[in-house]
């Protein structure tokens, strides 16, 4: 069986002593001891710890102040510079971030001492590995931390101590994939290993050479073996390499070419090795092509694989260092923030970066000067300003031109109304005619007519202050009033306001909307 095979050609080690707080490299079922070294020499867990720890790390991560109207960046602040540009005398923030992130990967925990000055301020953030840590809890947790020798030992406060930790089961210490994932990554190692000795050991030749008949019996000639020696030598300068493929041999002897392939149990170990990167993603929530692994990426789907991998692999250890630097870096100072800024993961596709400023441009959520820091550019002046088109407008604005639209309406039908009512008693004194004798036979057609022309402005207004309404009776009930209204005034000679008028129906949509 080809994985007999496999685990035939690991090597076993030594069981090591074990500590409950720390991962004890031990023997997988393939035979191989998944220490952090062992496992790094297997390319698809070297990749994925790359790719996770290098993203991470080349993310901006800043300081700012909330304030009522927004954030300020604290920057040169002795924080920001921590987080931002080098945490210790000896690393860089890219660096000293890779390497916590890279322990939290394989070990489950990132150490880093928070070296603080009289006042309490965090100065200085130095590594230690994971090896040389060991949480405890009594009253209260605590870091015992050995020296590289493994000798002298320290306690560390846990408020003195950033603790990147991974997926756990008990809150305090984080799980190692390394421990999780021996039987797994074994058998990639294996299998890798396996084809190694396979192919550097020349085990299977790309052809042999035999001879047909039975010289004993006299049905083939026989050769020594310097003889056979020579014609292996001969067949070789002929016909071995790229130049002499193609030529035509002639054989003596009854001798026959016959070629030598792999055998398909034997090939399987090729599929082996395929699963293997496959499984070795799924431990770290990756797409596989971030592996590079291929077989399953496709022009449409890369974009939502891309989105995967930040959203399922990188947003989760953002999550944990933003919150973790709250905690023990921050302080008590009010107001304060850390933030790494996902948006530069953009950098690596310039159209995406110019159709993302746009958008925010556009909608006023950026200005030219904010876009221009963000890809490293100079400040210009003037470009403070913040941009909206002119077709956009908020909704207060849009709810307030259609109540004036409304307005409009209304106050045009009641100017049409009083024009028509004006011209009709003109006329009644022209004649002499008696006024209130002409009221009672004209205002009750004016009014219908009036409240008709009303019900679109009604519409409106009901629409815009999103209610329901029946406009027909709101109308109808402020045509009748005004009806009333008038018939006064033209008994006194006094002539009707169409604004004030439309104020009045306003006020009579509003008190219905109200209830």
């Amino acid at each position: 069986m080809i994985l007999d095979r496999i685990f035939a050609a690991a090597k076993s080690a030594p069981m090591l002593g074990s500590m409950s707080m720390m991962f004890t490299p031990r023997n997988s079922a393939a035979g191989i001891v998944v220490s952090e070294e062992k496992a790094l020499t297997f390319s698809a867990v070297w990749a994925a710890q790359k790719v996770i720890s290098e993203t991470v790390a080349m993310l901006p991560w800043r300081v700012y102040r909330e304030t009522p109207v927004g954030r300020n960046l604290l920057a040169g602040s002795d924080l920001d510079r921590l987080l931002h540009v080098t945490p210790n005398n000896f690393q860089t923030a890219f660096t000293w971030r890779e390497f916590l992130v890279g322990c939290a990967l394989m070990h489950g925990n990132g150490y880093a001492e928070i070296v603080r000055n009289m006042q309490g301020r965090p100065v200085e953030l130095i590594p230690i590995h994971p090896d040389r840590v060991r949480p405890q809890y009594d009253v209260d947790l605590v870091y015992e931390v050995s020296s590289p020798d493994g000798g002298i030992k320290a306690i560390v406060p846990a408020a003195d101590m950033f603790h990147l930790r991974g997926p756990t089961s008990d809150g305090i210490v984080g799980r190692s994939v390394l421990s999780m994932a021996r039987e797994s990554w074994g058998l990639g190692i294996a299998a890798e290993q396996f084809a190694g000795a396979f192919f550097g050991n020349g085990a299977v030749p790309g052809m042999v050479l035999t001879q047909e008949g039975n010289p004993a019996a006299g049905t083939s000639p026989e050769l020594s073996r310097e003889a056979a020696t020579n014609m292996l030598e001969s067949f070789e300068r002929r016909f071995k390499g790229s130049a002499n493929a193609g030529r035509t041999a002639f054989l003596e002897y009854g001798i026959k070419v016959q070629p030598v392939g792999i055998a398909q149990k034997d090939a399987q170990f090729l599929e082996t090795r395929q699963f293997s990167v496959t499984d070795v993603a799924r431990w770290f929530r990756l797409p596989p092509h971030k592996i590079g692994d291929l077989s399953r990426s496709t022009f449409s789907n890369i974009e939502e694989q891309n989105i995967e991998f930040v959203t399922d692999a990188i947003q989760p250890w953002i999550t944990r260092l933003e919150q973790e630097a709250f905690q023990k870096l921050v302080l008590a100072d009010v107001g304060i923030s850390t933030k790494i800024a996902m948006n530069a993961l953009l950098r690596g596709n310039a159209d995406a970066r110019a159709s993302f400023y746009t958008r925010m441009r556009d909608l006023g959520a950026m200005d030219i000067n904010e876009i221009r820091r963000l890809e490293d550019l100079n400040e210009i002046q003037g470009g403070d300003l913040r941009l909206v088109p002119l077709n956009m407008q908020s909704i207060g604005q849009a709810n307030g031109s259609v109540q004036q639209a409304a307005m409009s309406v209304a106050v045009d039908a009641h100017a049409r109304m009083a024009r028509r009512e004006a011209s009709a008693l003109d006329r009644i004194r022209s004649k002499g005619e008696s006024v209130p004798t002409w009221c009672e036979t004209f205002y009750p057609v004016h009014e219908s007519a009036l409240a008709e022309a009303l019900v679109p402005a009604v519409r409106v207004m009901l629409a815009s202050a999103g209610v329901d309404g029946d406009p027909d009776e709101i109308a109808a009930a402020h045509a009748h009033a005004e009806c009333e209204r008038a018939r006064v005034d033209s008994v006194a000679g006094a002539a009707s306001d169409p604004a004030a008028a439309a104020e009045r129906l306003a006020l009579a949509v509003a008190t219905r909307c109200a209830r």
